[in-house]
């Protein structure tokens, strides 16, 4: 937490500038409200600015995602681009968020937002980072399921396919009916398939498609199938 003292008359100006921030997100007046959190900071808890902060940049890249699929080739590029920026931004400020917790059980579900805004940024190694602490927390079930099928997926896409062999044989030996299984069989079989382990990455597709719930993610099975 921020042991800043506050401002005379901090409170009330700071729910002043949370309600012009939070008005300026529903406008998409975006870089208007990113100016006006710097001003928010001084009459807040880091804490709070942090959260803050993250999800006006959660919204922007969603809203700069948003406009980048209605536009021409080159505008398109640069509004993927500038939506991942953003997605790691946001996920720098929820991973600050969780380091001012005072639990592990509250700094779980931070750094969960955390890894997945940084996956949707690209920012790969950083999800990897983010993904290792919250398992290091001692997260357990679904938690736990879903981050070490996010790993594998952060791994293969950082270049490291060689470190997710271990981490999806741990998913699949302890939640072989968990709809991330599924995610991490699917990664597996990639990896397999790139060292030439031609069987393994088939009986691993098969498994994937076989285990699959109505809750697994589809995008995964289309790509399973394929």
């Amino acid at each position: 937490s921020d042991s800043r003292p506050l401002p005379v008359g901090g409170p009330s100006l700071a729910r002043v500038l949370a309600s012009a921030i939070d008005r300026l997100r529903d406008q998409e007046q975006f870089e208007t409200a990113v100016d006006l959190l710097e001003s928010y900071r001084h009459v807040v808890p880091a804490l709070t600015a942090d959260r803050t902060a993250a999800q006006v940049h959660e919204a922007w890249a969603a809203a700069m995602l948003q406009q980048a699929k209605t536009q021409t080739s080159l505008d398109s590029a640069q509004g993927y681009y500038r939506a991942e920026e953003l997605w790691r931004a946001a996920g720098t400020y929820w991973g600050r968020v969780a380091d001012a917790t005072q639990s592990s059980e509250e700094a779980a579900p931070l750094l969960w937002q955390a890894a997945n805004d940084f996956m949707r940024g690209k920012g790969h190694l950083l999800a990897v980072g983010t993904l290792e602490r919250l398992l290091s927390i001692g997260v357990e079930s679904g938690m736990r399921a879903e981050a070490l099928a996010l790993t594998c997926a952060a791994l293969e896409a950082s270049g490291k396919p060689e470190q997710v062999f271990e981490l999806a044989d741990t998913c699949i030996r302890e939640f072989p009916d968990h709809p991330a299984t599924c995610v991490a069989r699917h990664h597996l079989a990639r990896c397999q398939l790139g060292f030439g382990e031609t069987d393994q990455a088939e009986m691993n597709l098969r498994s994937a498609l076989a285990s699959a719930t109505s809750e697994a993610d589809p995008a995964v099975l289309q790509q399973v199938r394929l």
